[in-house]
């Protein structure tokens, strides 16, 4: 089903791409509508959500499938007292091929969005949720009356450039609201010279004394070491102050995974497939739309991903062989072999190599993400078991997350299952996913848990599978399959154990008639075989079914 909100935003978008909705069962909502579609046969596509480019709080519509909720003819908006109800009562048509390559992980091109002012209250919300000061928000909302434009026109630039924003987020504030008044009356409107005032506003904030020693850009001035000190204890506030302060998350890069400015960890055992996995998270990263599954890019971002193992053959063939698209352009590998073959350094979190990672970050600010894979060859002399010797490593993560830089580590895990080395590395992670194989299987096919995840809800939190599968095309794809909820997964699991369904009931605390409807669910939803009837009915689990109950042991359950 395709719900949108906003009609005049929906049409907009068919109209520059030439998409065509076709005629099928529409349903009027509180603001917008709701195009039913038949199922594609065969289909296992989850829900997406696809946001504006510029501000990633504004959904431009949304696609319900597996997992989505809709509300029904007849009922009433709790918030407009509008009725839902049915306006074009036709029977269900196809989905339209650009609807289903947004489910098939192949997102059409959105960069017509860009040309589009956000409508309110999302227009606001885009400002006013900025980390600059209330001085450059007044400015972008108000402009400035001639005499003093040119002065407010920098004073914005060096403050969105401090913000690490790409060039066409910073054009999108210029060419939709009143600062950038003058740049169009003049008839300066051209990416050159826009384009070179954004560069001196870049080259402004890594000056010495502004951006870099962490003010607003709009505000810094260069001071000594004690000034900053005594500034930064002098800002210390009261409960109830920081009880009142608009805190605005950090935005997502991929939607419900990863937001910016946050390290994570993915850790699996040598061959389960963590740099597949690593791989399509950092390709999806660098353009709008769906990436796994439910999880889509919404704040797409240039990507460095330092390979420190991989043989460049080797890594080439994956890239080439992935099904999931990418920006290629904003696709930036630095292959450990590469570099050998070269002659040069090969990389590694030491003391050389970390300022010059960081260095060059800051001056290619399009990068957003960061994925070093893995630690234990680009941290070659470092004891894995030693808290100091990860101190500095740890210290340099910290400054890459405070410069608004999102950091994957990608590791091994050790013979307990746990990630290998000093518990220490996970202190300051936001995000730690464990891969773990599920064996038996003609494919390549892992279990995620989310063993950390901070700024996450309970669920999104929840685990699932992903299968390495091979698409029309021959590319790889990760497939995303849900696992059924614990207590499901923990019936059918004893029931494959051969318990009855008395004994099961004493276990779970479940009725007796409320574990045989479960082990029906189980059934249809692929979690169970079953053979015989009566007394001489036996369960054996499928490959889900052992996805959804891994590691369960009968006696602890």
């Amino acid at each position: 089903m395709l719900d949108g909100d906003d009609l005049e935003m929906l049409t907009a978008v068919c109209q520059a791409n030439d998409w065509i909705l076709p005629d099928t069962l529409t349903i009027k909502t509180g603001k917008g509508e709701h195009h039913y579609f038949s199922w594609p046969e065969g289909a296992t596509y989850g829900c997406q959500s696809i946001k504006h480019p510029a501000f990633s709080g504004y959904t431009v519509f949304d696609i319900r499938a597996i997992g989505g909720q809709v509300v029904a003819p007849g009922s009433v908006h709790p918030d407009y007292g509008t009725m839902y109800e049915i306006t074009n009562d036709v029977p269900l048509a196809a989905p339209p091929l650009w609807l289903i390559a947004f489910l098939d992980g192949k997102a059409p091109d959105l960069s017509c969005l860009w040309n589009f002012p956000l409508p309110s209250p999302a227009r606001e919300k885009f400002i006013n949720g900025l980390s600059v000061s209330d001085t450059t928000k007044s400015l972008i909302f108000d402009g400035m009356e001639k005499g003093g434009r040119s002065e407010a026109i920098m004073t914005v630039l060096n403050a969105l450039a401090g913000l690490r924003w790409e060039d066409e987020r910073i054009f999108y504030v210029f060419q939709h609201y009143p600062i950038g008044q003058k740049w169009r009356d003049d008839a300066r409107s051209n990416p050159t010279w826009l384009g070179k005032q954004i560069e001196k506003a870049r080259e402004w904030v890594r000056r010495p004394g502004q951006a870099a020693i962490g003010l607003r850009p709009d505000e810094a001035s260069p001071q000594s070491a004690g000034n900053r000190v005594t500034r930064a204890l002098e800002s210390a506030v009261t409960l109830a102050d920081f009880r009142s302060m608009k805190i605005i998350p950090r935005p997502f890069i991929v939607d419900g995974l990863l937001r910016q400015g946050e390290t994570g960890m993915i850790f699996a055992k040598t061959g389960v497939g963590k740099t597949f996995f690593s791989l399509c998270l950092a390709m999806g990263a660098t353009r709008l739309g769906p990436v796994i599954g439910p999880y889509s890019t919404v704040g797409p971002c240039g990507v460095l991903y330092i390979d420190g193992e991989m043989s460049a053959c080797d890594m080439q063939q994956r890239v080439n062989n992935m099904a999931v698209q990418a920006d290629e352009s904003r696709f930036h590998l630095l292959s450990s072999e590469l570099l050998a073959t070269d002659n040069q350094s090969i990389p590694a979190l030491d003391d050389e190599w970390r300022p010059a990672i960081l260095n060059w970050l800051k001056e290619h600010p399009d990068i957003g993400l960061v994925v070093l894979d893995n630690l234990s060859s680009l941290t070659p002399g470092v004891a894995e078991d030693k808290r100091i010797d990860w101190d500095c490593i740890n210290q340099w993560l910290i400054e890459l997350r405070r410069n608004g830089l999102s950091v994957l580590l990608v590791h091994h895990a050790g013979k307990g299952g746990d990630q290998r080395g000093t518990s220490a590395r996970e202190d300051q992670l936001n995000l730690t996913l464990k891969l773990t194989a599920l064996e038996d299987r003609k494919t390549t096919a892992f279990r995620v848990d989310f063993q950390k995840a901070r700024s996450l809800s309970g669920e999104q939190k929840k685990p699932f599978v992903i299968e390495l599968v091979e698409d029309e095309n021959g590319k790889i794809d990760l497939l995303h399959k849900t696992l059924s909820d614990e207590t499901n997964a923990q019936i059918a699991f004893l029931a494959a154990e051969g318990l009855t369904q008395l004994e099961i009931r004493d276990k779970i605390g479940v009725s007796q008639s409320g574990v045989s409807r479960r082990l029906k669910k189980a059934e249809a939803d692929g979690l169970l075989v079953v053979r015989g009837a009566g007394p001489d009915k036996t369960y054996s689990l499928t490959d889900l079914g052992r996805a959804a109950t891994i590691g369960m042991d009968a006696e602890a359950v």
